[in-house]
């Protein structure tokens, strides 16, 4: 049996917000999220993913992001 079973969910709201109101509805282990540059961080090594960025801030549970 699978360590872990992946599942996707589709919500409509401000996605930091959905994130972490599904982590806690359903007691993850684990967000992966990808994130990539925007145009305006692209200026600045330094400027944050801000929806990533809130999401680990803000998470009880580790999260894990990936740079695409």
């Amino acid at each position: 049996r699978d360590w872990c079973i992946p599942q996707c969910v589709i919500r409509w709201e401000h996605p930091a917000e959905a994130i972490l109101r599904e982590s806690k509805e359903r007691a993850v282990d684990l967000i992966v999220m990808s994130v990539h540059k925007s145009r305006a961080s692209m200026l600045s090594t330094h400027l944050p993913w801000p929806v990533a960025s809130e999401v680990v801030s803000q998470a009880t549970c580790p999260v894990l992001t990936i740079r695409v």
